[in-house]
């Protein structure tokens, strides 16, 4: 597997993780929306391509979206599972308080279906927006 390849399903599998949890409880903050533009900065992520992406899921059913993203996690190496885990967390947080839905989507994945550990992206956490920018 080369570089580029796996950088662009991490990118790919990135938006995908946000545009599911910011779309959780229906109703997207403007907090949620600034994590991802910050995120977007912080990751390489060109503006054009993450609007382009965001419109796109908005169109796929949202089992289909859940189904593609756990495949899509399995691809990743720990490191990147943990920091999609961890930018979710972070948005999900970004208005103050986590939904009791988002935190659920949240546990699934981190625990259920890629065994990852709290202490890891708690950590995971601190080095990505808001926290930096």
């Amino acid at each position: 597997m080369t570089g580029a390849y796996t950088k662009n399903t991490f990118k790919e599998t990135l938006l995908k993780a946000y545009y599911y949890i910011i779309s959780a409880d229906g109703n997207i903050e403007e907090r949620e929306l600034e994590i991802g533009r910050k995120m977007c900065k912080k990751e390489g992520i060109d503006e054009g391509e993450f609007q382009k992406k965001i419109e796109a899921y908005k169109n796929d059913p949202n089992q289909n979206l859940i189904d593609s993203l756990k495949t899509d996690l399995k691809k990743l190496s720990k490191e990147e599972q943990v920091k999609v885990i961890a930018y979710m967390s972070n948005t999900a947080n970004s208005d103050g308080f986590m939904d009791a839905l988002e935190w659920k989507m949240i546990y699934e994945l981190y625990k259920n279906e890629l065994q990852l550990t709290l202490e890891d992206i708690i950590q995971m956490q601190r080095q990505i927006p808001p926290f930096t920018n």
